[in-house]
């Protein structure tokens, strides 16, 4: 069996009557329709082409747009019962997740679009626009930024808040994708004032003048970054480098050439001094005594996992790098999406196909839940993409 064959194996096993399992291990919390989990596989399944994954995907939206709150919030979580019915419905833990909108909208538009489906999506017109009505109630300022808690995206035991990159570039994604499916000219506005807001503000260049900051003594203080910084904060930036985040400025259209040949050139650097040649969700890794510690030590539910080079503190995984390697295929950077999916590949491989969730990026080591479907989706993702396969971002 091929490798692509592999990860098409664990989507195919990680179905369920309801849609996606984030995994099919035995797991309780595993054992569920997560919205970025089961849309990540299901951009997947788009990719590759497969009737039975794309049904799938189609269900996986139905699970988590039936769960749509009044408000217009859709679900972290939907629990499944013995049977693959859909049951308790999570929007999170201690904080709400401020990007499951986003993904549920990216995943709409990019099933009905390649699908050749569109009402499907007008099917979910009416709720797609309630959760972007939703999305701009949390810019608190009005002023085009959606203000994000702690834990309050896929880094839920991690320590960013504010406006956080990720949150802003996937939300861009949503309201580009949304624009092509729907020819809506005010969404495309909205898109591209966001566009503006994210080069604008994340990208810290001290040489140009910059007279539409969100922070201008933040900025005045903040160290010039080879890459889009992580997070602002009324106390600062956050100045770690987050792959997914970047990955998305870069698929979404955010960065231009030359930053994305920065990007490209930090990722190549920093990558090849570590054993797994990829690099982690977040780095650098926050270090016992350092700013942030305290705060990473208390955030968790049921165990500490965020030890210095794991989970999201420094660890690695397949799903992040699956999209900041097709980040780079899209710019044209090949030969380094080519090596990125090799490694990928070679950690999902582990423990005869493990598809760990993350590794210890300083041990190699496993870490987490085996058998993770975003693990699966990561590769397949990457591999569609260096056939110039792409989706609608």
């Amino acid at each position: 069996m091929s490798n692509y064959d592999q990860a098409i194996g664990l989507l195919e096993r990680s179905l369920s009557k309801s849609g996606y399992l984030a995994s099919p291990s035995n797991v309780t919390n595993y054992r569920r329709v997560w919205s970025r989990d089961g849309i990540i596989c299901g951009l997947a399944a788009m990719l590759s082409s497969d009737t039975e994954l794309i049904l799938g995907f189609r269900q996986t939206l139905i699970t988590l747009g039936a769960a749509q709150t009044e408000l217009g919030h859709i679900p972290s979580n939907v629990a499944i019962t013995d049977d693959g019915m859909p049951a308790q419905v999570s929007l999170g833990g201690i904080a709400g997740r401020a990007d499951t909108i986003a993904w549920w909208i990216l995943g709409v538009c990019n099933y009905a679009h390649f699908a050749n489906e569109p009402s499907f999506a007008y099917r979910y017109k009416a709720q797609i626009d309630l959760g972007l009505r939703l999305m701009r109630c949390w810019e608190y300022n009005n002023k085009g930024l959606m203000y994000v808690p702690q834990s309050g995206d896929w880094a839920d035991e991690y320590v960013l808040h504010g406006y956080v990159l990720y949150d802003q570039a996937l939300r861009l994604c949503a309201l580009q994708a949304y624009t092509l499916v729907f020819g809506d000219a005010q969404a495309g506005e909205q898109a591209a004032n966001l566009k503006k807001l994210l080069k604008t503000n994340y990208w810290i260049n001290k040489t140009t003048q910059n007279p539409d900051l969100y922070h201008a003594r933040a900025y005045e203080l903040a160290p010039e970054l080879p890459y889009f910084a992580a997070a602002l904060t009324p106390g600062g930036y956050a100045k770690q480098f987050d792959s997914l985040a970047n990955a998305l400025c870069i698929l979404a259209g955010v960065a231009d050439a030359a930053q994305t040949q920065s990007i490209a050139n930090y990722v190549q650097k920093t990558s090849s001094n570590l054993g797994l040649e990829l690099m982690p969700a977040f780095f650098p890794p926050i270090m016992p005594n350092e700013p942030g510690w305290l705060e990473l030590q208390n955030n968790y539910k049921y165990e500490f996992r965020n030890l210095p080079h794991e989970f999201h503190n420094g660890g690695t995984w397949a799903m992040t790098n699956g999209f900041l390697g097709a980040a780079m295929c899209k710019s044209g950077f090949l030969p380094q999406a080519t090596q990125v999916l090799a490694s990928i590949e070679s950690i999902n491989q582990v423990e005869d196909w493990g598809f760990y969730e993350n590794f210890n990026t300083q041990t190699q080591k496993p870490i987490g839940t085996k058998y993770c479907a975003w693990s699966a989706a990561a590769q397949i993702i990457l591999q569609n993409y260096l056939k110039q396969n792409y989706l609608l971002f």
